[in-house]
């Protein structure tokens, strides 16, 4: 039987980055004219710097993926505007940056990635956004662990439809990561992918899905030594 392929999940911690004058340099020279013609257009200049840093990030995990030095990737769209490798159109990859992280997962089959930080949440916000069993899962819980898994909750939501492409335009409420027995990260609706979680440092839960699993994170330091984290 041949091994089920595995994809690579690449993490920038970007404080880190922004500390270093030399890597921000970099990251603005690697931008696309797309990129650089929009920078006017960005209100916040620590979101403008994220964007950038994750730009990097793609062509840095690319580049260790194929061999090509990250400047001479050549990213292209396809004809609905999914960024794509020119050189290798089967290679699948998707960004998600937040707060202080990029994170760019990398395969050969479709995927999509999130990553946000827990952050303390009303009660009752999941019975407006989320799927009923999810929001009777989340009530029961105790309040300690509440904001935890509404976060685990919506960055697989969110890795779901970025792998599906359709972003937020589809409704979160209408699938479920929580079973009728209340059991949580069980699901039916798309019994063919494989959804992962992993903690990051900060408080930050990062998920993932894909037609593949994905192994331990690696993380890019500012030298782009990697570093690995574990799962949950």
């Amino acid at each position: 039987m041949n091994e089920q392929p595995k994809g690579t999940l690449f993490v920038l911690y970007l404080p880190e980055c922004r500390e270093n004058r030399l890597l921000a340099q970099q990251a603005a020279a690697w931008a696309s004219p797309e990129k650089q013609a929009k920078r006017s257009s960005y209100t916040c200049q620590a979101e403008y710097e994220r964007s950038l840093f994750g730009e990097m990030l793609v062509r840095i995990a690319l580049s260790r993926m194929t061999g090509i030095a990250p400047e001479k990737l050549q990213i292209t769209a396809d004809a609905f505007g999914k960024p794509q490798l020119r050189s290798d159109a089967r290679l699948c990859f998707n960004l998600s940056h937040s707060g202080d992280y990029a994170v760019c997962a990398v395969s050969h089959a479709e995927c999509g990635v999130d990553a946000e930080m827990i952050r303390t949440v009303r009660r009752g916000f999941a019975t407006h956004y989320f799927h009923p069993f999810e929001a009777a899962f989340l009530d029961a819980l105790p309040p300690e662990q509440y904001d935890a898994y509404l976060c685990r909750i919506w960055t697989l939501k969110e890795a779901y439809v970025k792998y599906l492409g359709c972003g937020l335009r589809r409704d979160i409420s209408a699938f479920s990561f929580v079973d009728e027995h209340q059991r949580f990260l069980t699901h039916s609706f798309a019994p063919a992918l494989i959804f992962q979680q992993f903690t990051l440092p900060h408080g930050y839960i990062l998920s993932v899905c894909g037609e593949a699993s994905f192994q331990q994170p690696v993380f890019i330091k500012p030298g782009f030594q990697p570093e690995t984290q574990h799962s949950i």
